[in-house]
């Protein structure tokens, strides 16, 4: 089962043929014909955890691992992804054991169950994360194929670009849902590159941070490893503010909110508040040139504005994180 927000998370030109139902309306319809099949009943989501917080004003609104659990108790286990939530011992939701083991291979989950043949049942459910530790032993004979790789991509992955002072922030928990140094960084590069008005990235294709001190050609790619093209587009005011309005709307499902450069916008309770551009109102009637990546650009993260966009040039030989390499 997966999550109805697919079509949003990906390039909408690959997501024109596909049809993604609600999963917990699937399971509803699944779950008694499996059932009579099973001793044991295992979904394998990827629909993740909604964090109740400040950024997820509304988590039951979407589906989650819990919601399902909730709303099909015939299920024993939910094995999840997704939200990269790290369960170190699972959540129990009635009889629904859910575990997941967070992100990037730092954690393998385990689960332990004890099954009663007689009762036909189900007992003691256990879960637990077990840590991924290379220093405690590897594999010499996988290692020594894969060095042979290592040592070709330290050509280009280690080629020192610049330093920061700084640590810049790409953690999921800030991109987003707030200002990132590093959004920043990304939307000031774009911004120069292309002589824009304003540039925006979701924080959603922010994927890791880049520590202080030297940045490597490596150190790029894990923060944007998707290497979307830049795009520019033209927007009148009014579609500027929409383009906000959404990112902040569909944050609590995606990674839509924007990390933006040569513009300012607040958030208060969950909706856009003021706007301004070099300290001054944005002028809904003008029309400004916008630089993004095309996710955003043809639609990803839910961004509907921009569809209705003039001038848009996708720069087919410029992907993002050569942009920020050059910068």
């Amino acid at each position: 089962l997966t999550t109805n927000a697919l079509k949003t998370l990906i390039l909408p030109k690959y997501s024109q043929q596909l049809s993604v139902r609600d999963p917990i309306e699937v399971a509803k319809q699944y779950i008694p014909e499996i059932r009579k099949k099973s001793d044991v009943l295992i979904a394998l989501t990827h629909i993740g955890i909604q964090s109740n917080d400040s950024a997820h004003q509304k988590p039951s609104a979407f589906p989650d691992d819990i919601r399902l659990a909730k709303e099909n108790p015939e299920i024993d286990f939910v094995i999840g992804g997704h939200s990269h939530t790290l369960l170190r011992e699972g959540v129990t939701e009635g009889n629904t054991l859910i575990a997941q083991a967070g992100e990037k291979g730092a954690y393998i989950g385990k689960v332990t169950a004890q099954w009663d043949s007689k009762g036909k049942k189900v007992l003691n459910k256990k879960a637990e994360v077990v840590a991924i530790i290379p220093s405690r032993g590897e594999d010499a004979a996988l290692k020594k194929k894969l060095d042979v790789y290592v040592t070709k991509s330290k050509k280009v992955f280690d080629k020192v670009l610049g330093k920061s002072e700084v640590f810049l922030d790409g953690k999921r928990e800030t991109t987003r849902r707030k200002e990132s140094n590093l959004g920043n960084l990304i939307c000031d590069a774009l911004r120069s590159a292309t002589k824009s008005d304003v540039a925006f990235f979701n924080g959603g294709g922010i994927r890791d941070s880049i520590e202080k001190g030297e940045i490597r050609f490596r150190d790029i790619l894990k923060a944007f490893p998707f290497r979307n093209r830049v795009t520019t587009l033209k927007l009148t005011g009014a579609q500027l503010r929409r383009t906000l309005e959404e990112g902040v709307l569909n944050s609590e499902q995606t990674g839509s909110l924007l990390q933006v450069s040569g513009i300012s916008y607040e958030i208060k309770n969950g909706k856009l508040g003021t706007v301004t551009l070099s300290g001054k109102a944005l002028d809904e009637s003008r029309s400004y040139k916008i630089s993004t990546n095309d996710f955003v650009a043809t639609g990803g993260d839910g961004f509907t504005a921009l569809l209705e966009a003039k001038d848009t040039a996708s720069y087919e030989d410029r992907t993002i994180d050569q942009v920020l390499a050059a910068y």
